[in-house]
């Protein structure tokens, strides 16, 4: 399982994430749609821990891993 709570992510003056919250249990399975320049590679970055948020946090089985 993992869970995003209120996840925000700025590169320099331009904000990509804004307040994101959202938790996906263990089988659920998930989309994530939107134009090009959303979020949405920044978003999975997050989750892999490869980009630390500007604010909030990341758990994957409980443990902060952002």
């Amino acid at each position: 399982m993992f869970t995003v709570n209120d996840i925000g992510k700025n590169y320099k003056k331009k904000m990509v994430l804004n307040h994101i919250s959202l938790q996906v249990a263990p089988g659920e399975c998930i989309g994530l749609l939107g134009i090009n320049g959303s979020g949405k590679s920044t978003l999975i970055q997050h989750l892999n821990g490869l980009v630390k948020p500007t604010s909030g946090e990341v758990f994957i089985d409980g443990q902060n891993i952002w």
